[in-house]
Parts: structure tokens; C-alpha cells; sequence
């Protein structure tokens, strides 16, 4: 993708792959799908108008996820309110199982969602990105502008926070 000569139909031809994933990470932080697709064709205006700032031997998701982050947690300031949780569909339900499956799978969810939010921010953000937002370390490392070492070592102790906090919430009554 050459940056010069690139029109705006042709900029969104190459953005289609990267939809659904930018639009669940601007959902993920703003929990509100009219507000999340309105920030999604803000970044998509966004990336266009600073085109010239990308770097085409760079992946594009990554500068795209951090245009669309920055805008969304910009507008959460502005709305001055920090929810968590996942978005609305993300429980896999699979066929076949019975109500008191569905209960225990809908606490589990709960549970997590509730241990998520006790996350300092810089825990839960590289926990959603590896999980939610399915990213490799170097999409990682790229867009929260850390080294890859860093990285690992942050899932590392997010993961291990994470599950003490969940085995806490299960021996006090939880799951």
C-alpha cells in the first residue's frame, strides 16, 4: 500500500479484513455499540487524514488499534466513566447444554468480568489485547510502545494476578 496516491474507497478496501477486530476493541473499552461504531468510522477518518504517518513496512492493525483506543478512551474521558467486561455476545454457549451448565458457565463469566475490573489498567489492557483482541506479542509491544520483554513479562504477572484473584473470589463463595 502505497501512501501517496491512495484514495479514500481504496483505503477502506484495505481496512474491510480489520473491521470486526478494530470494532471489539473500541467496543471493549467503550461497552456501547452505537458509541463503538461511531468511534470506529472516526478512526477509519483518522487514518486516512494522517496517512502519511504510517509506516507501510509496519503492520497496519496495530497503528490502526492505537488510533482507535486513543479515540475511544478520549471519549471515555470525556463521558467520565471506566466500565469493564466483555462485550455483549462474547459468552460461548454451546448447544446441548443443559440450564445448570448454562448457570455455572454465565458465574464463571461473571466471576471473570468482576476480577477484571479489580486489575490495575496496564493488567487488564495487555490481558484484552492477548485474549480479546487476539494480538501477537510484537502487535502487543508496537502498540502500547513497550519492548517485547516487557511485554511477556506483563501478560506473565497479569496472568498470575488474575488467577489469585479468581481463586480468592471462588473460596469466598463465588464460582
Amino acid at each position: 500500500m502505497t501512501t501517496e496516491t491512495l484514495q479514500a474507497s481504496d483505503f477502506v478496501g484495505h481496512l474491510r479484513p480489520y473491521e470486526q477486530r478494530l470494532y471489539r476493541a473500541i467496543y471493549m473499552i467503550v461497552r456501547n455499540t452505537d458509541d463503538a461504531q461511531d468511534l470506529l468510522q472516526e478512526t477509519v477518518l483518522r487514518a486516512y487524514q494522517n496517512l502519511s504517518r504510517y509506516n507501510p513496512s509496519k503492520p497496519l492493525y496495530p497503528w490502526l488499534l492505537t488510533i482507535g483506543r486513543n479515540l475511544a478512551r478520549n471519549f471515555l474521558r470525556k463521558k467520565e466513566s471506566q466500565n469493564v467486561g466483555f462485550p455483549e455476545g462474547m459468552e460461548v454457549i454451546s448447544a446441548g447444554h443443559g440450564p445448570e451448565d448454562l448457570l455455572i458457565q454465565r458465574e464463571t463469566s461473571q466471576a471473570v468480568i468482576d476480577c477484571l475490573a479489580r486489575l490495575k489498567p496496564e493488567q487488564r489492557e495487555i490481558l484484552e489485547l492477548k485474549h480479546f483482541q487476539e494480538c501477537s506479542y510484537e502487535e502487543m509491544a508496537q502498540i502500547l510502545d513497550i519492548p517485547l520483554g516487557t511485554v511477556m513479562s506483563r501478560l506473565y504477572y497479569s496472568r498470575k494476578k488474575l488467577a489469585e484473584l479468581l481463586q480468592n473470589h471462588t473460596q469466598g463463595g463465588g464460582v
